[in-house]
């Protein structure tokens, strides 16, 4: 489940319906990626950062869609 997404689009005050019409998806598709079930497209979470960016323009895609502590372990490792 991508929680921080969730979390996110809440903030925003975006139901996952007014998500889903955003990206171009159904509401059951969105509700199915939001909870982990499918995975975004590449497309799918560009245009959900952008539109997360328009009120938190720091925002990045890893933040919302990739674990930091994968890209922590491996500098680590490295």
């Amino acid at each position: 489940m991508n929680t921080k997404l969730a979390a996110y689009r809440k903030l925003l005050n975006i139901n996952q319906s007014e998500m889903a019409e955003k990206i171009g998806c159904s509401y059951v598709s969105y509700s199915k990626k939001e909870t982990g079930k499918v995975q975004f497209s590449q497309n799918e979470m560009v245009t959900v950062i952008d539109i997360i960016k328009e009120k938190i323009p720091e925002i990045t895609m890893d933040e919302i869609f990739f674990n930091k502590q994968v890209g922590i372990l491996l500098t680590t490792i490295s």
